[in-house]
């Protein structure tokens, strides 16, 4: 486990470096609502090579992004209340594919995502914040 705490927003790079260096085909991200998950999958997938526009598919479940590396598909499951949802709309076919799969507020599937992944949990004060990474094999 790794964490990052108190960093401003000026400092989510150093997240990204770290993410950067673990090899990664699936990406976890939890947190309260406002906690920075899609800015941080924003930066993150900019940094990957990717020129567009990253938004949180909170409605249309997924968006993909190309980049020089390969795809990355990004997820929100916010508003899915079971895991059959996810299979009747075929997003957890994503799992075979090759590239990096990104996937906010995973907690509904969390039983049914294949390992290995990478959880990433953000905690939001004030005026900064915290950074808990966890790989699970």
């Amino acid at each position: 486990m790794k964490q990052f705490e108190e960093l401003k927003e000026s400092e989510i790079q150093k997240v990204i470096d770290f993410l950067l260096e673990i090899d990664l085909s699936v990406l976890l991200f939890s947190g309260e609502v406002g906690t920075g998950k899609t800015t941080l999958i924003r930066d993150l997938v900019r940094h990957m090579g990717s020129f567009s526009e990253v938004s949180s598919p909170t409605f249309s479940l997924l968006n993909e992004y190309q980049t020089e590396h390969g795809m990355i598909y990004h997820s929100d499951w916010y508003r899915v209340k079971s895991v059959e949802e996810l299979y009747d709309a075929g997003i957890m076919e994503y799992f075979n594919l090759p590239g990096l799969f990104i996937i906010e507020w995973p907690e509904v599937g969390l039983p049914n995502i294949p390992k290995p992944y990478v959880h990433v949990k953000i905690n939001h004060s004030r005026d900064a914040r915290s950074y808990e990474i966890r790989h699970f094999n």
